[in-house]
This record gives C-alpha cells, structure tokens and sequence, in this order.
C-alpha cells in the first residue's frame, strides 16, 4: 500500500516535489500541476497500528489543520486484490471520524489495469455513498485525469471545501452517537438480565429436549448437518463462497421420540458481512435456546484445510461465549464420505497439532457426519448419545448467562471496597492532572502566538509573492501583445506567398489551358482530314461498285439477249421442222384429197378439208404466239433496262444526299465544335479572372477579419489580465480576512479541545481507576482461587472429585461459573 502511495505522489506531483516542514512531522508535499498549486497530505493508517484511539483523532486533526482553507478532496486508495475487511474496517473508521459531510468530497482510486472492468457488487456498496466517484489507477493513468476529476467536484460542490469546523462538528457528533450506542447497550443488558431471571426452569423438567446451536465459518455444512440432524430440508442448503445464512433460524422437531430444537448461526468470515454483525447476530442464539442451549456444535469441514480463519473461528466462539462454552462444545465434522476407508480417529492423529489441541479444550469430544446419506438415523442417535453423555458430565445443565450476573455482583463490591482505599491518590492524580491541563493550556497559548507570528510571516511572504506575480502578469500583457504583433506580421508574409503561389498556379494552368486547345486542334484538323479521305474513298468506292453493277448489267442482259436468241432459233427449228412436217402432211392430204376426188369420196373430203383448214389455223396461232412471244421478251428487256435505270438514279440520289446530310452534319459538329471551344476559352479564363477576384477578395476580408481579431483579443487579454489581477486581489483581501477569522476561531475551538480533553481525561482517570481496582479484586480472587486448587491437588484426585461433585448444587454451580468467568477475563488481560 505504501508503494502504491507514493507510485500515486510521484505521478501527481512530478519526480522532485517540494517538501513542507511542518513542527506536527506530517508528510507533506507541494507541486504545481496544470497551473494548478497541489498540496499533497498523506494521513497515516487508522486500522490495525500501535496508537491509541485518541493519537489517531490526534493524527488526523493535524492533517486537517495542515490545509489552512480546508481540504478539497480525500483520496482513498484501493489495492487491486479483493476488497478485505482490514481496508474495508479502514474506510468505516474514516467515515466515523468525519462524518458523512466527507462523502461530498471523496474519491476512490483504485488499482486496476483494466478500465472497463466491472466492479465487484462489494466495492460497488463501498463507493456508492460517496457518489460512486472513482478513478482507474494503473501504469496509463496521468496527473491531468486525477486534476480534471477534482475539477469536477468542486464543481459539484460549488468550490466547498471539508474545513476544521466540519471535523469538529464530525468528532462532536461522533462522541455523541458513542453514547447514544453506550445507553442502548446498557439498555439491552438490563433486558437480557430480566429474560434470564424469567428463564430459570431446569432442562430436567423435560428430559427428552435437546436444544442444539451450530456453529462455524461460512461453507462447512452447517445448514446441511442441521437437516440431517432432523431429518428433513429445513435449512437453506445451498454451496456457496458466502453465508446462505444470514441470520440466526431455529427449528424444532422430533427425533427418534424426542424434541429436538437446532439454531442455524451465520457463518463467519463471510464475503458479503462483516465479522462484528455476524456476532452480534449470534449471540441472539442464546436467547432463542431459552433457558440455554445443550450443545454447541462446532463444525469444521474434513475436505478443507485448517487455516488461519478456522482458528480465528474458534477464538471468536471463545470471546463470544466464554471459556466456560468448552464444557458444552462438540466438534462435528462433515464430509464424512471423503474419508472412504480412513477412519475418523486416524484422521484426528494425521490431522496435525492444532486439531489436537483444540479438541483436547473440548474433552475430545467429536463426531463426524456424512450429509450425503441423510436417511442414515445411525449417525445421528450416536450424536444424540454424546450430547447426552456430556450434559450428564455437566451435571444435567444447560449453558446460561446466570454466572454472568453472579460474578458481576462480587466484582461490584470488591471493586466499590478498594476505590475506598484508593480515594486519597484518586484526589492527588486529578490535581495532578489539573496541573497538566493548566500547563497545556499554557503552551497551546504560547503554540497560538507563534503560529500568529508564523501566519504573519506566510502572509507578508504571500504579499512579497502577489506584488512579484502582479508585475509577472504585467510583463506577460506586453510580452503576449508584442507575440501578437509578430504572429500577424508572419502571417501576412504567409498569405503574400499564397497569393503570389496562387496566381503562379493560375498562369500556369493557362498555359496548359493554351498547350491544350493548340493540340486540339491539330488533333481536329487531322481528324478532318481523315473524314475527307474517308469520304473521298467512299466516293470512288461508290463510282466503282456502280460501275461494276452496270457492266454486270450488261453482261446479264447480254446473256439474256443470248439466251432468247438460241431460245428463238431453237424454237424457230423447231417452226420449221413443224412447218416441214405439216407440209409434208399437207401434200399427203391433197394427194388423198386429189385421189377422193377421184373416187368421190366426199366424207372424206370434208374430213381432209376440215385438217388442213385446223393445220392453217395452228400454224397461224403459232406464228402469232411465236411473234407476241417476241414481242413480251422485247418488252420485258425494255421494263428491266429501265428498272435498272430507276434504280440506278434512285440510288445516285441516295448516295447524293446521304453525302449532302454527312456534310451538313460534318459542317454542324465542326461550327458546334469552333462554339464550345470559344465557349471552353471563355469559360476556363473567366473561371482564372473569378479565381483571381474571389482570392484577392478572400485575402482582403482574411486580413480585416485577423486584424479585428487581433484587436479583440489583445483588448480581451488586457481586460482579462485587468480583471484577474483584480481578483486576486480581492482574493488576497478575502484570504486575509478569512485567515485572521479562523484564527481566532481555531483558538477558540483549540481552547474548547483542550478543556474538553481535560475532561475526557479525568473521566478516563475514573474509569482507569475503576478499572485497576476492579482488576486488583479479580488478582485477589485468583490468589484465593489458586490457594483453594493447591489444596484440592493435595487432598488427592478422588477428593477432589467428590469435592467437585458435592459442588454440583445450585451454589456449587455459581462458584463454577464465577471461576471459569474470572479464569477467562485473566486470559484476555494476558493477551492483551
């Protein structure tokens, strides 16, 4: 923790921070971080030291008085390993000594690499009164972050500081809650007092009643050994790291023909509960076991090791009860079934010195359960039988508060007996005490005027150092304006270079601009070029193929004429060969009509007649055929010549005004063309000349508006100079003020301090007194009692036995517990 400490003090204040003596020998340092002044206090440990309650208030009102204004923030460090009860104790007497009004002005550190880790449901219940304020400390973790969160509560808390005056009131009003928890105490004694005089009836008037109270650290069985003992789930069984049981429970019922009443305890060393609650919580078990309980059973678990938590467990029992308790003690164990083959005894013998020990305290007294087997009645009638084998040594009693009360009563006396005898030193201790307080009185007068003395060095020192800080502020005002000055020069030089960057930019992307359209226009002119011979080849390309088409006319036409011609002469063979045949035929028939006439043969006759006019008539359609057949064929020439002619003129035409709309268009594109590149030279210089406009006009607004600002600020830093040097002046007047106030407000409250201490030591005087006479009657008894146990050693063991026995009657049994009450008390004074 120390290391921690002084790893947060190096961070906060630097490697070299200044040290401040102080007459008190406090540790305390001062450093400036972020223009800021820190002085750091480290206040020493308030848990678990050598001092007394009264040097630690003492320590602590130092650390505050350190801090003349007051303190503007407590830093409460958490180690990174889990939360434990000594820090946790710690930060409880931290509260109490001041109060709550601290929780405005806390703030955890805690010690965790991770940033985003969650916070464990403890440590969320530790910082939640004081706003869950906290801050991740680990080896990323810079002065500004710590500075920046202490800018923000004081910013909660409206720049209040936690000042003397708080303090006092806390330690007021702790003295008072003291009392107020000192006459609630008183109070529950004098009941318990009254319930134990009501609760007198003797566990012999119900002989079958076994009233059991079980006890232990968190974890071992002992919800579970108290089911098995009654044979059914009434306690919350369930494993876990912290207590299930939370308060204590009992639960009655009959076992074997008996009633059998169990109290469930809540076990120690919890996680979740401080060990001082879980006591207070188990020293209700004796009332609720009315008129006492039987048996208290100690469980211990096999399966875990004995640490140091299993013996602070049985002192705690001890304190809590007595040393009487051992009479009534048996120790359980459970995990009965990890033993397999071992038996309990070897166990007990391996177990090591501690066990044997402590059970040797309880008359080796022992049990072991296996809660696994809870039908198993066996384990616990043998249980049953030892509770009863040790109440019969106990003289059929049960365990009671009556010799509490008993050995109260002779103390009382004895102690009222010797403050007689010692009332002469009690008067010359409380002159001797009132010399001393008139002495401290005295000093703490002297200790006031050398500390005015000392405040009004500081304060001609601050003067010294707020005259020096005046002229530093001044010096600054004109060390800042004339940087001023320079930074606008430098930046008008700047913005010269700019624009004169600029405008080279813009020439230059002219030029381009230039260069570009120039091999544009060579591209153009080529690309025209290219078109022209284009068209000019089309055209030749045209010419040829109508060429072409026209002597693939001719040929065709030829080829026609050709055909029809052989066609003709063939057909004209063909006329003749006909022609040659009908003659032929012809002169038959005449022959055969010249020789029909001969014979007169008129039928045939008519008959040759009417053939050859038909051969006339066929021959003359022939003819005519022959003839419109040439007519068609010459007709048919003539429509395809003039077909081709049409076509031919169509397709000129077409090729014609094709090339006049590729002109046209050629001729659009070029003049669209020579427009958009005038447009383009227009546009690009405009947009230059634009440029050129907006820049000069940009540089020009850019330094008025810097000019202004340059005026503004310099006016703003001069009125703020002005003002914050009236400030502190006025502070200075304040702080002044104020001092001279709380001085003589701390004298007076110093005053107050002293007398109150001086009577708060004259009643610790009494109570010491009190105290020593009452330890002087308990050493007399115990000379008295070691006399009368050499005398029963003497007289023999088997005397003593029936001496012991014949004391086992009412009055016996008050002489019992008023030793085992006094042999406890000289126990607790020798460890202490």
């Amino acid at each position: 923790m120390e290391a921690l400490k002084a790893s947060i003090s190096k961070l906060l204040l630097g490697k070299k921070p200044s040290l401040v003596q102080t007459e008190t020998g406090l540790c305390v340092k001062q450093g400036e971080v972020s223009g800021h002044l820190i002085t750091l206090v480290e206040m020493p440990a308030l848990f678990n030291t050598q001092l007394s309650e009264q040097e630690v208030l003492h320590q602590t009102l130092q650390c505050v008085s350190v801090c003349v204004t007051g303190v503007h923030a407590f830093f409460i460090i958490i180690p990174e390993t889990p939360l434990t009860d000594e820090v946790k104790t710690e930060i409880e007497m931290f509260q109490r000594i001041f109060s709550s009004r601290v929780n405005d002005h806390t703030i955890f550190i805690i010690n965790q690499q991770s940033q985003t880790e969650q916070l464990d449901e403890t440590l969320q219940a530790v910082i939640k009164p004081c706003g869950e304020r906290h801050i991740f400390y680990s080896s990323r973790t810079d002065a500004d972050q710590l500075i920046t969160r202490v800018t923000k509560l004081l910013e909660q808390n409206s720049s209040r500081q936690y000042t003397m005056e708080m303090y006092c009131e806390a330690h007021i009003e702790t003295q008072l809650q003291h009392k107020r928890e000192i006459n609630n105490l008183h109070q529950q004694v004098t009941e318990l007092k009254m319930s134990n005089r009501n609760q007198t009836q003797d566990s012999s008037q119900s002989p079958g009643t076994v009233r059991i109270v079980m006890l232990g650290k968190t974890g071992v069985g002992k919800s579970a050994s108290g089911n098995t003992i009654l044979g059914e789930e009434v306690f919350q069984d369930v494993i876990s790291a912290r207590s299930v049981t939370t308060v204590c429970q009992k639960v009655t019922a009959e076992v074997n023909g008996r009633q059998i009443t169990v109290i469930d305890t809540p076990g120690l060393f919890d996680t979740k509960t401080d060990n001082d609650e879980t006591k207070k919580e188990i020293i209700k078990c004796i009332s609720m076991a009315a008129p006492g309980p039987h048996v208290f059973l100690l469980v211990l678990n096999i399966v875990h090791r004995f640490t140091q938590e299993e013996r602070e467990t049985v002192d705690i029992i001890k304190k809590t009860f007595g040393k009487r308790s051992n009479m009534y003690t048996i120790v359980l164990f459970t995990g009965g079934d990890m033993l397999k083959k071992q038996t309990i005894e070897w166990f007990v013998k391996d177990a090591g010195p501690w066990l044997q020990e402590l059970l040797m305290q309880f008359g080796n007294r022992y049990h072991v359960f296996n809660n696994n087997e809870k039908t198993s009645k066996n384990q616990v009638l043998n249980l049953l039988e030892k509770i009863d084998s040790m109440v019969k040594v106990n003289g059929g009693s049960c365990y009671t508060n009556e010799m509490f009360q008993q050995a109260e009563e002779a103390l009382e006396e004895a102690k009222k007996r010797i403050l007689k005898e010692r009332e002469e030193q009690i008067e010359r201790e409380k002159e001797e005490l009132k010399v001393k307080f008139e002495a401290e009185m005295e000093k703490m007068r002297m200790a006031m005027q050398e500390e005015k003395e000392r405040q009004d060095a500081e304060r001609k020192k601050k003067e010294e150092e707020f005259k020096l800080k005046e002229e530093q502020i001044k010096r600054e005002t004109s060390e800042r304006e004339q940087q001023v000055r320079e930074d606008f020069r430098k930046r008008r030089e700047e913005d010269d270079l700019k624009m004169k960057e600029w405008m080279q930019n813009i020439n230059r992307e002219r030029e381009e601009n230039r260069k570009q359209w120039e091999r544009q226009q060579e591209e153009d002119q080529k690309r025209r070029d290219r078109e022209e011979e284009e068209r000019r080849r089309r055209e030749e390309e045209w010419k040829e193929k109508q060429r072409e088409e026209k002597e693939k006319f001719n040929r065709e036409k030829d080829k026609l004429k050709m055909n029809k011609e052989e066609e003709l002469k063939k057909l004209q063979k063909e006329y003749e060969q006909k022609a040659a045949e009908e003659e032929k035929r012809r002169r038959d028939l005449e022959k055969k009509i010249k020789d029909a006439e001969k014979n007169n043969k008129k039928e045939l006759q008519d008959l040759q007649l009417s053939q050859q006019r038909e051969w006339e008539q066929r021959m003359k359609k022939e003819e005519e055929m022959r003839k419109e057949q040439q007519n068609a064929w010459e007709r048919n020439i003539t429509a395809i010549e003039e077909k081709w002619n049409l076509d031919q003129i169509r397709k000129q035409k077409q090729y014609e005004w094709e090339r006049q709309k590729e002109k046209d268009e050629r001729d659009l594109k070029e003049n669209e063309r020579i427009k958009k590149e005038e447009e383009e030279k227009r546009r690009i210089e405009n947009e230059a000349n634009e440029k050129i406009r907006k820049i000069e006009e940009q540089m020009k607004i850019q330094r008025e508006k810097d000019e202004r600002e340059r005026k503004k600020k310099a006016e703003e830093h001069r009125k703020e100079m002005k003002e914050k040097l009236q400030k502190q002046q006025e502070e200075f007047r304040k702080a002044k003020e104020e001092e001279e106030e709380k001085r003589s407000e701390q004298e007076k409250n110093n005053l107050e301090f002293i007398a109150e201490q001086h009577n708060k030591e004259q009643e610790k005087l009494k109570r010491e007194t009190e105290q020593a006479a009452r330890k002087q009657a308990e050493e007399e008894f115990y000379i008295e009692l070691d006399k009368k146990v050499k005398e029963a050693k003497e007289s023999g063991f088997k005397e003593g036995c029936e001496k012991v026995e014949s004391e086992r009657t009412r009055p016996g049994r008050a002489i019992d517990r008023l030793i085992n009450y006094f042999s406890e008390n000289r126990e607790k004074q020798k460890d202490a």
